[in-house]
């Protein structure tokens, strides 16, 4: 993860501090007749919640030439998570061979002379964690090479990576790379594309993974390259603003996400990538609040739900998300340095396996919370956010569910209940009064 975000203009720091500041939660409509929770199964939004969602961005197993990757702990951890979605972040691997990247690293000496012992590790072992389901985006660092010269290297990793049971769903052309020129990084792009769309149409060309979402830059982005782009990427971090700041509610369940969305959206529109699906390649509680402990504990877990469901629930186009980083780095890690899975690596692998589905209406009681409810085929999914300090009860009741069910899976994260499963009964379509503790994410699924 690059630092290149601080190079944002000063006005748009200052935005970004009034949105902290004048933060509020969306709008909800009461559900009915007291209520907590109302949810029509048979009433589509429109939307589809995609298991990709919840996906999970890293840096750390790519160092010293896919190192953790032959570590039998760091793949058992990583087959537990089960990632719906991994991104390969380009600017990481230090301490690979000959490089302090890993995509550098293979071409150290040069297009011509690629040294694939770098990536044994990572084609050996991934398929023990990356399940077929799993979409792997791949970033190649663009480190000053011509067009030819990127596009040959996008073309040969694709080829190295095409194998049973490891494959790529999509390759990003760099990582926060804002300076670069916008018309310079769309003839790299588009020469990426080519190449790597002559091996395999199917590849989805990622851009402009910028560290912040610039309107201005991704409407260029979208007229110079058109269809070509399979996907939109930007990240979003600056939750913060320094590093000895300890983070507010306000600071953390902010409309950041939800504004950007409508940011990309707005700079799409009208162009040929207009209906292009939208990727938030990296989040997470701001890197900068160094003394932010809460971060490995369940707030982390529910600020995750709640970064990614205010985002989707904007309107169409977010497809993907991808939360860092995948092991270690601090607080970050869903996989913690022990190898045990933290809260937010919980929440991730529990959302990504039971939250994918086509959404569905649902009504929440109460402020400082939201709620995603979703069907896939006979199998549904609710998902109660509450980011405020008061706890929320009351029945829920579960409208034209797709089959009879006697009772209903729960999971909770929390700090009483950190990743907890039980089942509560479910009577003509009313479920047992239920109980969302403060700062908790709880999860009904059949």
């Amino acid at each position: 993860m690059t630092l290149n975000f601080l190079r944002a203009s000063a006005a748009q720091l200052l935005a970004d501090l009034a949105t902290h500041v004048a933060a509020r939660p969306p709008h909800i409509a009461p559900a009915a007749g007291g209520r907590l929770l109302t949810v029509d199964f048979g009433s589509l939004t429109g939307r589809v919640a995609p298991a990709t969602l919840w996906g999970i961005a890293c840096a750390a197993p790519q160092n010293r030439d896919f190192a953790l990757c032959a570590d039998p702990k760091f793949l058992a951890a990583a087959a537990r998570l089960a990632p719906s979605l991994l991104r390969l972040n380009s600017n990481a691997g230090v301490g690979s061979t000959g490089s302090d990247y890993w995509s550098d690293a293979i071409f150290a000496n040069g297009v011509d002379a690629p040294n694939w012992k770098v990536l044994e590790n990572f084609t050996r072992n991934a398929a023990q964690f990356i399940g077929p389901s799993c979409r792997l985006i791949v970033g190649v660092r663009l480190d000053g090479r011509s067009p030819a010269d990127y596009a040959s290297m996008c073309a040969q990793i694709v080829r190295r990576l095409k194998q049973p049971g490891l494959d790529v769903w999509g390759i990003e052309v760099d990582n926060e790379n804002d300076g670069l020129a916008i018309d310079r990084y769309c003839d790299l792009f588009n020469a990426a594309a080519g190449a790597v769309h002559a091996i395999d149409p199917t590849i989805r060309m990622i851009g402009p993974v910028d560290s912040w979402c610039n309107g201005g830059r991704l409407a260029s982005f979208a007229r110079q390259c058109g269809d070509r782009i399979g996907a939109v990427c930007f990240h979003a971090y600056r939750y913060g603003m320094g590093s000895r700041e300890v983070l507010t509610d306000a600071q953390l369940f902010n409309t950041r996400s939800a504004d950007d969305m409508r940011t990309a959206r707005a700079a799409l529109a009208g162009t040929a990538a207009a209906d292009a699906p939208i990727f938030i390649g990296e989040y997470n509680i701001d890197f900068n609040a160094a003394n932010e402990l809460r971060q490995q504990r369940p707030v982390g877990a529910v600020f995750a739900a709640y970064f990614m469901l205010t985002a989707f629930q904007t309107g169409p186009g977010l497809d993907m998300g991808a939360l860092w980083e995948l092991f270690g780095d601090g607080q970050y890690g869903a996989i913690r340095e022990d190898y045990s899975i933290g809260p937010q690596g919980r929440l991730l692998s529990k959302a990504a396996a039971v939250m994918g589905g086509a959404e569905v209406s649902a009504q929440l009681a109460g402020s400082n919370a939201s709620a995603l409810a979703i069907a896939n085929g006979d199998k549904v999914g609710v998902m109660i956010v509450n980011h405020g300090a008061s706890p929320l009860s009351g029945p829920v009741a579960l409208g034209r569910m797709p089959r009879d069910a006697g009772t209903i899976n729960r999971w909770e994260m929390s700090s009483v209940s950190p990743g907890v499963s039980a089942t509560i009964r479910v009577r003509a379509g009313m479920t047992d009064t239920l109980a969302v503790p403060p700062m908790s994410v709880v999860i009904l699924h059949s």
